[in-house]
């Protein structure tokens, strides 16, 4: 084998490597994200998806009720009897909501929450939480602080936000309506 090839394989070789050990600069640093392996729950086609995505999955402290890992759960998102996910999804350049759909009924399979620039260093982490939302929660909110446009609600909403505030994301008719949360 000749001498250039061979130091052109250990060469790029040592760079995979370099590369696979830096770990990306998440923007979070209180709420441990983890790796999608590290969520049992989540099935193991999501899982690789996330995994493939670089997806890494928040954690939020204050969530008591799940002894499982938080910010990733299964409901009807698109609509009444499918069985969708929705999973928090923390890169280096944005924090989104993941769905990945359980039938034919959809809306996009990502809801961008916040881009960040590369290395900012400006943004702490939001607390952000993702839980269901229930029709009769969505018309409460809506009665308190909505515009009281409701599509028809005969499934759950996506509910994301924190302690000062809260969005709703209700897939209808394809789309995400984006509805008054928590305020």
């Amino acid at each position: 084998m000749n001498r250039d090839l061979i130091f052109a394989i250990v060469f790029f070789g040592a760079v995979l490597l370099a590369a696979q050990a830096n770990k990306p600069n998440y923007h979070s640093t209180c709420c441990r994200p983890l790796s999608p392996d590290q969520m049992a729950k989540i099935p193991l086609a999501v899982r690789e998806q996330l995994k493939a995505e670089r997806c890494m999955i928040p954690q939020n402290g204050f969530t008591q009720e799940d002894p499982q890992p938080n910010n990733a759960i299964h409901g009807s998102w698109a609509a009444k009897d499918q069985q969708d996910w929705a999973v928090l999804c923390l890169k280096p350049e944005q924090l989104s909501v993941r769905l990945f759909w359980g039938g034919k009924r959809r809306c996009d399979d990502t809801i961008v929450l916040a881009r960040y620039r590369p290395n900012d260093g400006h943004w702490d982490d939001p607390e952000t939480v993702l839980w269901p939302a229930d029709a009769k929660e969505i018309r409460s909110y809506d009665r308190a602080f909505g515009n009281h446009n409701l599509p028809l609600l005969d499934h759950a909403g996506l509910e994301i936000g924190g302690e000062d505030a809260t969005t709703i994301y209700y897939g209808s008719e394809g789309k995400w309506a984006k509805l008054a949360g928590n305020d």
